[in-house]
């Protein structure tokens, strides 16, 4: 039941945020324990980074789910589903391009991290169910991200589900991004083994209007 519950939930995501290519399974193995966390949150005026820069203002759900698999062992699946609009007169996410007016669009993802450690027995917020919105304070502007986006940090903050000292693993991500107006499109991938890796691009030059 897991397994489908996830793999349901990442089919849902991409539905919901409107991109058309298809998003990769999460490791499936991350869903065999217990799940002691599933809470939803939105986030608002988000930074988001390219390779050299941040380059869009993003507005997302995320899925935050988490299951024990062994005393002191934990699987974080977050899944993402939102939309993106440009700042202006930037290079390109992926360097192949600039950015030179607003381009607006779609993305949905995931990140699968490996925690070991314990849970916070007190992390001030609910276990299962809806957080409070948050805001980063970083909105769209006719410009390059003002240079407080770079230290950005979500008001209220996400609550600390896991105890100090827990070390936690990024294992597995993944996001596709969509533009409006035929701008381009971006994937994302992350591997253990090899690290992050970026396929195609957002761009003024690719618009058709």
């Amino acid at each position: 039941m897991r397994r489908v519950f996830v793999l349901g939930l990442v089919a849902g995501i991409l539905t919901t945020s409107g991109v058309a290519g298809a998003v990769p399974t999460p490791d499936p193995s991350c869903v065999q324990g217990t799940p002691v966390v599933a809470v939803t949150q939105r986030n608002v005026n988000v930074p988001d980074y390219g390779w050299n820069n941040i380059w869009a203002s993003d507005e997302w759900v995320l899925e935050y789910l988490v299951f024990q698999t062994a005393e002191d062992d934990f699987c974080i699946l977050r899944a993402y589903a939102g939309k993106f609009a440009s700042y202006v007169g930037i290079e390109s996410p992926n360097t192949t391009g600039t950015i030179d007016s607003r381009i607006n669009g779609a993305f949905a993802g995931f990140y699968v991290s490996r925690a070991k450690g314990a849970l916070n027995p007190d992390p001030g917020a609910a276990l299962i169910g809806v957080l409070p919105d948050a805001d980063w304070g970083c909105p769209p502007a006719n410009g390059p991200a003002p240079a407080s986006c770079d230290t950005a940090q979500p008001t209220p903050p996400f609550p600390q589900y896991f105890a100090g000292g827990t070390v936690k693993t990024l294992q597995q991500g993944y996001f596709r991004y969509e533009a409006e107006r035929g701008c381009g499109s971006l994937e994302e991938t992350f591997e253990k083994e090899t690290g992050w890796a970026f396929q195609g691009d957002i761009t003024s030059a690719q618009c058709l209007l």
